[in-house]
């Protein structure tokens, strides 16, 4: 490996790892997992997740890792120097799509954890009595969600902008212990509260007569989306890491810490909180902003609790929107000839316009899409915007990538970016009646994420060549364990993926 090539990685296995677990360890983990725990089941949601983390999950993160240093580059270049002159780069493509979609509100619910460890620290939150009304309030001005949107915004793409070794692994080197030490920290402290035998009752004594498929859908919808998995970004990261270091240790390092330790730990703070005060286990999205600080206002300690907690959602949540802003941001410096720099900045500006109308749509100021001039008008304006900062990139792929003259690279560039007007829309009209907010959220967790763990799964147990899968897990000859993870890939992955689409849509 030349020492360009190692620049542009991981510096450190133990960097690699914990930038890993950083990705998987985010709001999915915190926040997401114990109130899906709190309506599908309490402990045998927990038993499920551990089992389809290890059986469904640990294969496909491992099939990501091996894809990504294989291929190496952009999530586009991984597909085409694996098998050229195929369609398989448009599942780079799909990872690209869907990491960009995810960012965009994945970023404003950054700014609201912001924006709640500011007021914690001010000690607004816990003196206050309607924490409803007070989310309410917070969501219903125009401005304030779009500032610490923007803050959260611009503070991930410094972070991306320094690159790989000085950037997304330091600081998730740094941010990872102090995750770790926070989130135990508050959960011994959490055993100090009432009610914790209630709490341990319901997290670890199995109750079988709540488990129905619906758990089951649920467990493995949770599982995959705890570990970045169908997002290109564990591809991306398998090929930032060093050809000595051992893949299927790291991803089961990744599998036990982020999805399962840190889950774990998480639903015992959260319960114990919940059952001491009397909360509603099921609140969903409202756990965090207005369950909660419900129990840091009546909490011994409390107005030193709240903004502790919330620096542990925004470190969850950070390292998830680094590794997010990675994905885009490496598609436009390898294909656009741009500056990381730029590429970092084209891509956060269309995060914050995105962003800013899914903020909109909740406050109400832009109404929820349908056929009408206001939501025209809207699309219009995503569409030149996005057509302004995409030209010149588009230009440079064409006249680079293909060779083509000055005026035959216009022409593709303008058919293009009208291609992509036409996406837009058709994506928008066919989901009339819904927030943007909302299609954002629906559309990865429903169609993109599912669809992209279902062909990575194909194209590593059916059309990656077999010596390069073997290389890259250090096998030779054969192996029982490698016969397993293979049928796992071309079987039991696709068909448990499947079921999750087929029960979505029927």
């Amino acid at each position: 490996m030349s020492k360009k090539e190692n620049e542009s990685g991981f510096k450190t296995n133990l960097g690699a790892v914990l930038s890993a677990i950083g990705s998987a360890a985010g709001l999915g983990n915190i926040w997401r997992f114990p109130f899906k725990m709190g309506t599908e089941g309490g402990s045998l949601f927990l038993l499920g997740y551990i089992f389809v983390s290890l059986l469904i999950c640990l294969p496909l993160l491992i099939s990501e890792f091996v894809i990504g240093r294989a291929g190496g580059g952009s999530n586009l270049q991984i597909f085409d120097r694996l098998k050229p002159k195929s369609l398989w780069w448009l599942v780079g493509l799909l990872g690209i799509l869907t990491t960009t979609l995810i960012i965009c509100f994945y970023n404003l619910i950054g700014g609201w954890i912001v924006y709640y460890f500011v007021e914690s620290i001010t000690l607004n939150l816990t003196q206050n009595n309607d924490y409803s009304a007070y989310f309410g309030n917070f969501m219903s001005d125009p401005f304030i969600p779009l500032i610490f949107l923007f803050i959260f915004t611009v503070v991930s793409a410094l972070v991306v902008a320094r690159g790989i070794q000085k950037g997304i692994e330091k600081i998730n080197v740094i941010l990872m212990p102090i995750f770790a030490l926070v989130l135990v920290g508050l959960m011994i402290y959490s055993f100090t509260l009432p009610n914790t035998s209630q709490a341990m009752r319901f997290l670890f004594v199995p109750d079988f007569s709540l488990f129905n498929r619906t758990t089951f859908i649920s467990i493995i919808a949770q599982a995959f989306f705890s570990l970045s998995l169908g997002m290109g970004i564990m591809m991306l990261y398998g090929g930032y890491m060093s050809k000595k270091d051992n893949l299927v240790k790291n991803a089961l390092q990744t599998t036990i810490f982020s999805a399962i330790i840190f889950s774990l730990v998480s639903s015992i703070l959260i319960f114990n909180i919940v059952f001491a005060y009397n909360l509603d286990m099921s609140a969903g999205p409202k756990l965090l902003f207005i369950v909660l600080p419900q129990a840091f206002s009546s909490m011994f300690l409390g107005e030193f609790v709240a903004p502790v907690f919330f620096i542990l959602i925004f470190v969850a949540a950070f390292t998830s929107a680094i590794s997010l802003l990675e994905v885009p941001t490496v598609f436009l410096h390898k294909h656009f000839n741009l500056s990381r720099g730029k590429a970092v900045a084209i891509i956060s500006i269309l995060i914050m316009i995105i962003g800013s109308l899914a903020s909109l749509s909740l406050s109400g100021y832009i109404g929820v899409y349908g056929r009408t001039l206001t939501s025209f008008i809207v699309l219009l304006v995503i569409m030149v915007v996005g057509c302004i900062l995409l030209y010149k990139p588009a230009l440079k792929y064409f006249k680079n990538n293909h060779e083509l003259s000055e005026r035959k690279s216009k022409q593709m560039t303008y058919l293009s970016l009208l291609g992509l007007c036409v996406v837009i829309y058709g994506f928008f009209d066919f989901n009339i009646g819904k927030g943007i907010f909302d299609i954002l959220d629906t559309t990865t967790e429903q169609i993109t994420i599912p669809l992209g763990g279902i062909l990575v799964a194909i194209f590593i147990s059916m059309v990656m060549d077999k010596k390069a899968v073997k290389h890259e897990l250090n096998i030779h000859g054969e192996s029982r364990w490698y016969n397993s993870f293979m049928f796992f890939n071309k079987y039991l992955i696709p068909i448990s993926i499947l079921t999750i689409m087929a029960y979505t849509f029927f």
